[in-house]
Formats: structure tokens, C-alpha cells, sequence
């Protein structure tokens, strides 16, 4: 399930402690000190300070932290009370108190000030975080600003000017984790992927990509924990802008991930348009994905599917005006559409009513005016035009998708999406997210890939490859522990006498079972007639230049017997190891069994005139004899 950061006093508290648990030391500067030194102060009750219309008010909240009130900033008779708050428990906050004012919101900015009792590091940055407390549809108060005050030359003293009062937190973290909370704290920022099934299949080597919390995506892989042979890879956009992410070739299964899980086949029939109305080319539908803000996907990949692309492939993610425009939307209504399928759609009717860019529209590193200008253009056109949007919607669906659309009440929804919008102008959302697109985009192009490392196997091995020669004939023969493999005879010596031959024995899966080189004269090999008897023994028949000889392969598990040769002062001239020279194959016979007649000349007083003689040889269980 995908979580995104909900900002909040204790979350927000929170974000700051899991930085300090993964860079096992201490980050803050409140970390470790005592109430006393670092200006925290003790719960304790309101203080109200009437006002002046003709001077300035200045108005303790601690002993460290004071707010300035310019004359007019509201009626003479108002008051501004401010209540400290508790955060003894909270790494990082120095203080946090309510402000109100009882006129309401002040009329001129305030100033808000803290002295801190030493300097402050060089490494180090202060926030000012608003929260508001009436925020609707959240259990705790929402943030909706952070600013980054001024520090003063000696960084002993922060100031910031407020024109909204609520909820306020004065918090420190340190500058490397600056970009990080800024983030967060818009709602730009997600939750990590699990992935606890492990490890990932031995035939991927290595999976690469940027291990940082402020990457744009998040990453983890493993195995499917249904089958260990599959590897997972799950991604999350770690942005507040969609990424368009592609992978290498279509995945065995993909799930989206979308708030609660996996998403329904309405939702999925909606991002499906919605991958058309991006631009998205039909033939990367099936392995590319628009992830919103916080989404993810979950992919698997068998070895057979990547085994093509030769050891090294690249999932990528890219950013588009339009995915810019999307993630923009998406952080200022999903709130007011908790609902995914009604969320996705009306992201698609926006998209297609106020979005003319497409996918190929590349966003550059441009002036961060000119985008939030785009992002104000864009809002606009979201409030205005709700009727064209939802008429876009529509058209773009099935009609049974859209009546399900119309019972979870999309029109109404969008009413208060138009609200939203409005608000998303009011706070400055877009600023942040455009600035942290800036940042996106200054990043290099590998903090967009993940790239996938698998073995690369041999080809098939082949007669020809084992061989060396010209395949003369090949024949399919069962064995009795692998199969059906193919045995080949192979001719690769000169005619004659220093003719040579080779048999070579594969498995339907090429792996290499045997390879026997003899002398052959012309050619002078052949598989016997049957090819194989009751044994389940090969036969073949050969000359190497005298006598025929009978040659047999014998299967065991892995493969065939070995046959060795112990004759080295010539051409394959005797017998050895399931090789009878001088000998004819007979039968087989009624029992189904070849027998072999081998002969032997005593060559007394010669070869030629000598006494030639025969013996029968049959399959005792290892050999013949």
C-alpha cells in the first residue's frame, strides 16, 4: 500500500527522527540539549497582548522566540494570544505555540523572531513550519507552509515575516536533509517499496539504481514469493510530478499500487486512457506506466522475457510537461478525491481539456517563473472549465465506467476540486512543486534508470560449434534420464587415410553430453539401422581405414559413458571403452538387442596369411562382452 507523507506536527516530528535513525548520529542541534539551552519551553498557559493601532507590539511566546506586531495590524481593540505548545518528545523542534489573533488574520505580515543561544552551524537550517488546525478531512493539523527564514550574520537569530496565523514550529534539520523535508512536508515525497521476498533469482547478476530518499524513484527488487524464478523489481515516485516509466519489454505481471493496494478495473481502465491521452505510443502501452505522485508499480520479469536483450536492460522513467501538469493536479485534489478511480479521472479530464503538450514535450531546467506561471495557467483552467472536463472524462470512457463514475458522484467531486484549486494558488503549492522539479531535472540522466544485470548464457551449443566440420546426419534418440537429444555425425579431415569424424551428443536444452573424435576413412560414418535397441544404447558403424569397427554410446545420468582412446601411434586402430574395432553389428535380435561380432587375425605367419576367428559379444549391464 502506497502511504504518502501526511504533514503534521508528530509526523513531520517523525520524518525528522527517521533522518537521525538512518544517519545513526545526531543531526540536531535540539538533540541531546536541555530545555534551558535551547529555548524550549514547558507547556504552559495562553498570554494575550492587547494591540496598538499607533506603535509596534512586541510579544513574547518564549524566552527565545518573540513575534512583532506593526501598528495596524489589526483594530485597536484586538488582542494577539499565543500558547505554547508541547514538544519535549521532538527531535529537531525548538518551539511551537498557536498564534491567533482575535480579529481573525492580521492585516499587515508579522514578524516572527528567534534567538538561538550559540550560533548556528554552517551545516544546518531552520524552518518555520505552519500548521493549520481547522484543516477539514485530516485527524491532526495539516501543513501548509514552510518557510525558511533569514538568518542573521552572527546565525544567532531567525527571522521570518507571517501574514496567516496558526499553528507555527520553529525546526531544525540539517542542509543535506534540507531538500529532503521541504519535500515532505508539501506531501512531495513517498514511502518506500517493500520487498521481503529474497533473494532475487540467481540468473539476475545485478539490478542498478540511485539508493537515495530523494531519488525520483524508489526502488527495491527480489523474488516473487510465488516463484522464486521470477524476479520483482517495485517502484514508487518519489516526486510531486507523474514519471512516465517504461520498461524494457513487457513484463510477465504488473500491478499498479495506488493508495489501498491494487487498483480496480475501473481505475485501471482510467489510467489506461490516460497513457493514451499522454502521448504514449501503442506499441509501449503494455510495458509503460503514468505514475502519479506517490503511485508505484510492481513488475516481474522471468528470465525468458530479458534473456533477448543480450545481459543488460533499462526500466526509465521520463518527465513531460505533461506528467509535470499531472503531478501538479494530483497533490491539489487528492485530498478532495480520496477515491483513486474518481482521483485518476478527473486528472484525465483535466489533462485533456487544459493540456495540449503531450508526452514527447520534454520539460527543461527553464526559469522557475515561467513554470509556476504554467502551473497558475493550468489551475485556472481547472476551475473554469469543469463542465468540458467532465464531459472529456466521459467521452474518453466505456460507458458502464462512466456510470460507475457517476454513483461514487464524480460531478460533485468535482465542485470541490474546483475549491481546492483555488487553494492550491492561495498556499503557493506550486512553487514548491516547481521548484522541486528544478531540482528534479538538474539530476542525471541515471537517477532515471534502473538498469537490470542478467547472465548471459552461451548460444545453444550445435554439432557444427562442438565438431569443428560439416553435419553429415543427425539423429533424435530417446534417453532414458534426459529425453529426446540429438546425436550428429560430423566429417572434418581430408578424405583418405587422415580423414577424421566426430560424434557429438545434445540435449534439448544444449547443453553438451559427449563428444567422441575417431579416424574415418571417406566417409566411412554412419548411425546403425535401428539407431537404438532394448538397451537403450546408440549404435553407430565406422572404418578408419581397414577394418569396420562399432561404436556405442551408453547413457548415465548426465549424459553418455565416456569413451577414451589409447591408441596414439595412429588412427583409431583398436578397441577401448564401448568401441569394438574390427567388428560387425548383428540384429537385432528376438529379444530386441544388438550383438556384436568382433574377429581377430592371429596374423601367423602374416596378417595375410594368418588366422582370422570370431567371438559374439553381448550387453552384460556395462559393456559387451
Amino acid at each position: 500500500m502506497v502511504q504518502r507523507l501526511r504533514s503534521g506536527p508528530v509526523t513531520m516530528a517523525m520524518l525528522v527522527a527517521a533522518t537521525l535513525v538512518a544517519s545513526g548520529c545526531a543531526l540536531l542541534p535540539g538533540a541531546g540539549r536541555s530545555d534551558e539551552a535551547s529555548g524550549t519551553p514547558e507547556p504552559s498557559s495562553s498570554t494575550s497582548v492587547a494591540l496598538s493601532d499607533s506603535e509596534a507590539t512586541d510579544v513574547p511566546v518564549t524566552d527565545a522566540w518573540t513575534v512583532a506586531v506593526p501598528p495596524g495590524a489589526g483594530p485597536a481593540d484586538s488582542t494577539l494570544t499565543v500558547t505554547p505548545l508541547d514538544d519535549a518528545d521532538i527531535p529537531g523542534v525548538l518551539a511551537r505555540a498557536e498564534v491567533t489573533l482575535s480579529s481573525g488574520q492580521p492585516q499587515k505580515p508579522l514578524t516572527f523572531r528567534y534567538r538561538l543561544p550559540e550560533p548556528l552551524p554552517s551545516d544546518e537550517q531552520l524552518f518555520l513550519i505552519s500548521y493549520d488546525a481547522h484543516a477539514s478531512n485530516s485527524a491532526e493539523p495539516a501543513a501548509t507552509q514552510v518557510i525558511e527564514p533569514q538568518i542573521s550574520p552572527d546565525r544567532r537569530t531567525a527571522t521570518a515575516e507571517v501574514t496567516h496565523l496558526s499553528i507555527k514550529e520553529w525546526l531544525v534539520a540539517r542542509v543535506e536533509d534540507a531538500n529532503h523535508f521541504l519535500t515532505s512536508a508539501a506531501g512531495l515525497r513517498a514511502r518506500p517499496p517493500s520487498c521481503p521476498s529474497q533473494p532475487r533469482p540467481r540468473w539476475m547478476d545485478d539490478v542498478v539504481y540511485v539508493e537515495d530518499r530523494n531519488a525520483p524513484m524508489l526502488v527495491c527488487t527480489g523474488s516473487d514469493p510465488h516463484d522464486s524464478d521470477t524476479a520483482v523489481v517495485k517502484i514508487r515516485n518519489n516526486r510531486g510530478v507523474a514519471l512516465i516509466v517504461t520498461a524494457p519489454v513487457t513484463p510477465t505481471w504488473a500491478f499498479v499500487d495506488l493508495h489501498s493496494g491494487q487498483i480496480s478495473a475501473l481505475t485501471a481502465e482510467v489510467l489506461s486512457a490516460t497513457t493514451d491521452a499522454m502521448g504514449v505510443p501503442a506499441d509501449r502501452r503494455s510495458r509503460t506506466w503514468v505514475l502519479p505522485p506517490g503511485g508505484g508499480v510492481d513488475l516481474g520479469f522471468t528470465e525468458q522475457s530479458l534473456a533477448p536483450l543480450n545481459g543488460s536492460s533499462t526500466i526509465t522513467a521520463t518527465v513531460s510537461t505533461s506528467s509535470l501538469a499531472y503531478g501538479v493536479l494530483w497533490n491539489a485534489i487528492e485530498e478532495a478525491a480520496d477515491d483513486p478511480a474518481v482521483l485518476t479521472a478527473l486528472e484525465l479530464g483535466v489533462m485533456g481539456v487544459c493540456v495540449t503538450d503531450g508526452l514527447t514535450t520534454t520539460v527543461s531546467a527553464a526559469d522557475l517563473g515561467a513554470l509556476t506561471g504554467g502551473i497558475a495557467s493550468l489551475v485556472m483552467c481547472g476551475v473554469e472549465r469543469t463542465p468540458d472536463i467532465l464531459a472529456e472524462i466521459q467521452g474518453r470512457l466505456s460507458t458502464q465506467m462512466w456510470d460507475q463514475l457517476t454513483e461514487k458522484g464524480i460531478t460533485r467531486t468535482a465542485a470541490v476540486v474546483a475549491g481546492k484549486l483555488m487553494a492550491l494558488l492561495g498556499i503557493g503549492k506550486a512553487t514548491v512543486v516547481a521548484g522541486d522539479l528544478i531540482s528534479t531535472l538538474a539530476l542525471s540522466s541515471g537517477a532515471y534508470e534502473i538498469t537490470l544485470f542478467t547472465q548471459v548464457k552461451p548460444p545453444p551449443a550445435t554439432a557444427e560449434s562442438i565438431c569443428g566440420g560439416r553435419v553429415e546426419d543427425t539423429r533424435s534418440v530417446p534417453h532414458p534420464h534426459l529425453g529426446t537429444v540429438q546425436v550428429s555425425t560430423v566429417l572434418n579431415g581430408e578424405p583418405g587415410l587422415d580423414g577424421g569424424g566426430c560424434v557429438a551428443a545434445i540435449s534439448s536444452s544444449g547443453q553438451i553430453l559427449t563428444r567422441v573424435d575417431l579416424a574415418v576413412y571417406g566417409d566411412a560414418l554412419d548411425f546403425a539401422e535401428p539407431t537404438t535397441d532394448a538397451t537403450g544404447n546408440v549404435f553407430l558403424t565406422y572404418n578408419p581405414g581397414r577394418y569396420n569397427g562399432v561404436l556405442t554410446l551408453v547413457p548415465h545420468v548426465d549424459g553418455f559413458e565416456t569413451i577414451e582412446w589409447d591408441d596414439g601411434s595412429g588412427p583409431n586402430y583398436a578397441s577401448t571403452s564401448h568401441v569394438y574395432y574390427y567388428a560387425e553389428l548383428e540384429g537385432p535380435g528376438a529379444d530386441g538387442q544388438y550383438t556384436i561380432r568382433q574377429f581377430d587375425n592371429d596374423c601367423n605367419p602374416s596378417c595375410a596369411a594368418g588366422t582370422i576367428t570370431d567371438r559374439i559379444l553381448r550387453w552384460d549391464g556395462r559393456a559387451y562382452s
